[in-house]
């Protein structure tokens, strides 16, 4: 059984694949599950890393994180892809020098092509030290509404972001919410 919760594991690192993966694999060692059954443990194979993996390969962006405002710190919950940013001390980052804290302060998705040139971003030290050219942040909630973090969506280069690219962002960032209020104590699931 370890065998297959690993190799579970590992397809579920690639995204949409796993699904179809899981469920031909249910089917064909348990035909008797009810559809239900099948579909609650595709839900609870879904992490935070499957959900910025995605984002990742949809996108075809240098990395994706899913962050947590926690008192001066950004706690990273997932990173897939380019390792950005240097300043990450023991999967945290100084809040003073994260980009997803202007995304929790305005709560509201921050989108930018070009960080060199905008006003908010161009002299965070972060943006130069790390060479991120572009930006799409989308806030996390509890389930009581309260901003609490950031799935941000980092590129090396200058990227004019369409439409459907942040709607691919927002979205995730809605998976992630339910992913981490289930995880949260006290949370319904």
């Amino acid at each position: 059984m370890v065998t297959g919760d690993r190799g579970l594991e590992n397809d579920a690192t690639t995204g949409r694949g796993a699904s179809r993966h899981v469920v031909r694999n249910l089917a064909s060692h348990a035909p008797g599950f009810a559809r239900g059954v099948v579909m609650t443990v595709l839900r609870d194979l879904t992490t935070l890393e499957v959900v910025a993996s995605r984002v990742r390969e949809q996108l075809g962006v240098a990395t994706v994180t899913i962050s947590e405002v926690d008192l001066d710190m950004i706690r990273l919950r997932a990173i897939v892809g380019e390792r950005l940013v240097q300043a990450v001390i023991e999967g945290s980052i100084p809040l003073s020098y994260s980009i997803s804290q202007h995304v929790v302060a305005m709560n509201y998705p921050l989108i930018v092509a070009d960080a060199m040139s905008h006003p908010l971003m161009s002299r965070a030290a972060v943006i130069s030290e790390n060479a991120i050219g572009a930006y799409v942040g989308a806030p996390l909630h509890r389930s009581d509404g309260t901003c609490v973090g950031a799935l941000s969506v980092f590129e090396r280069h200058r990227r004019d972001w369409r439409p459907e690219e942040v709607e691919v962002v927002v979205d995730a960032a809605r998976e992630a919410e339910g992913i981490l209020n289930r995880k949260r104590p006290g949370a319904g699931s």
